[in-house]
């Protein structure tokens, strides 16, 4: 693998609430190389939005992160002060969100949206921008995205844009701070398909032509099979199996993951999609070994437990699962 950008090792997140604590992330681990593409996926409610959040220090007041790193470039995030932080944050890692309404500030215009992010980030590169100088990298920044007359788009707010503008709009943003990782999270959830397909290959494209880090989520397989090199499977906060993109998809092997794969539509036909039984453990109570026995058509005793650790099968694909044995 190339050089490692980020390497989250035993991350746990609880959320307190009134009854008690939701044990969301359990000991999740995850690596991202230099200029290497990652997927993450798995239902919704497992976790991967909360995950990402920890790398940008952006969770909820009522989160807390109960054990484990989060290592940028050999720094601990986690330990990092505010303006650590910030400095991360405009000159680094950026991260697109799912809802681009909630994303942009309703009350002010695009230009001005982008003109404060892209001051923001040269000052911490050093640099002191004129307005003029400002405004050229706000509409190069919208040209990039492949958005028609960006001096109009500058002078609009929010709600005159279509939802396929706004994330366009979101999408530039966040390209003028992710030096070296973007993360993002779900970029056409709100869109319908032939926009998203459209937001998938202009994402590609972008960070393609930058060599920028990207984590993408997505519960769109097909554009997570064509987009990035390896791909990381969540369920239930803790990661269950990570492989190369085509060695994960030729051949899933822990029980969720060909799951997950069943409740796929093909284009092709060939049977109809099998949803997946049960439901995803209550994060109050959650079972005490593997996440996934409850639903597992091929549960153990020991699953019931003991948490299974990734266990190597070839050459860059490891499972969490009682069903592989070490092969090293």
């Amino acid at each position: 693998m190339s050089e490692e950008l980020l390497k989250i090792e035993g991350l746990s997140i609880n959320y307190k609430v009134y009854e008690d604590f939701f044990k969301v992330v359990h000991n999740a681990s995850f690596r991202v190389g230099q200029g290497e593409k990652i997927g993450l996926i798995g239902e919704s409610g497992c976790g991967k939005t909360t995950t990402m959040r920890a790398i940008m220090r952006a969770l909820a007041d009522n989160a807390l992160i109960t054990q484990g790193q989060i290592l940028f470039q050999g720094k601990d995030i986690i330990k990092m002060s505010p303006d650590e932080i910030q400095k991360i944050r405009r000159k680094s890692i950026s991260m697109i969100f799912q809802d681009p309404t909630a994303a942009l500030n309703p009350v002010f215009k695009i230009g001005e949206q982008l003109t404060d992010i892209i001051r923001y980030s040269s000052q911490a590169a050093g640099k002191h921008l004129t307005k003029e100088e400002m405004k050229e990298q706000a509409v190069e920044a919208l040209k990039n995205v492949a958005l028609p007359d960006p001096e109009r788009i500058l002078q609009n707010y929010p709600i005159q844009l279509s939802g396929g503008m706004r994330q366009r709009v979101c999408i530039a943003a966040a390209l003028i701070s992710s030096g070296d990782l973007l993360i993002a999270d779900e970029p056409g959830t709100s869109l319908d398909v032939t926009i998203e397909d459209q937001i998938l290959r202009l994402l590609a494209g972008l960070v393609e032509k930058r060599r920028t880090s990207i984590i993408l989520i997505s519960h769109a397989l097909g554009a997570v099979k064509g987009m990035v090199d390896r791909v990381y499977v969540m369920y239930a906060g803790s990661m269950v199996e990570v492989a190369k993109t085509d060695d994960l998809f030729s051949e899933p092997l822990h029980p969720y993951t060909v799951d997950l794969f069943k409740t796929v539509p093909k284009i092709t036909g060939g049977g109809v999609p099998e949803p997946i039984p049960g439901h995803i453990p209550d994060y109050l109570n959650p079972p005490m070994g593997c996440r996934y026995y409850p639903r597992c058509k091929h549960a153990m005793p020991i699953c019931d437990k003991e948490v299974p650790t990734f266990r190597h099968q070839g050459k860059d694909h490891e499972v969490a699962c009682f069903l592989f044995e070490d092969v090293n």
